[in-house]
Formats: structure tokens, sequence, C-alpha cells
């Protein structure tokens, strides 16, 4: 069984995050699932990030810390989690 990531984890740039994150597995009460596909985006200024025009999603990513998850729904079609 491998360590489960601390918070450090995510505060390195997000290329190397993002790498670093295929193959692990994600754990969530009884449901598991390993991850298999990754995007990395910019905090700010990022002009194909969600938060690039959404306010609200860039209040979210100040006030929380690295490693937070959430998970929204994407042109209404798809649901996407994701790990600031």
């Amino acid at each position: 069984m491998n360590a489960p990531l601390d918070r450090s984890f995510f505060e390195t740039d997000p290329l190397t995050c993002a790498h670093s994150l295929i193959g692990c597995e994600l754990v969530w009460g009884e449901t598991a699932g390993l991850i298999v596909e990754t995007e990395a985006y910019a905090e700010h200024g990022d002009q194909a990030s969600h938060t690039f025009l959404r306010r609200g999603a860039r209040e979210f990513i100040e006030i929380n810390p690295p490693g937070t998850l959430y998970i929204y729904l994407n042109y209404g079609v798809h649901w996407l989690l994701n790990f600031l």
C-alpha cells in the first residue's frame, strides 16, 4: 500500500504535478480508480483554464490550499475532478 499524498505534493509547478499524478490511485470511501489522464493549467493568466473567465472559480482557488479537490460540470456534459 502506498502512502497518501500530502499537501506538499501539490505545491510544485502544474506540469510536474500533473505528470506525477498519472498512475496514482484515487480512493474515496469504497470507490477507487487509477488516474490515467491529466491536464495542467497555470494558476493565473492561463486562457485555457476554466478559471480564466470565471470570477467565482478564481476566488475559489485563492481561498483554498493546494491539494483541494473539487468537481465541476464542464459544458453541461462531463463531470471533471480537479486538484488545486
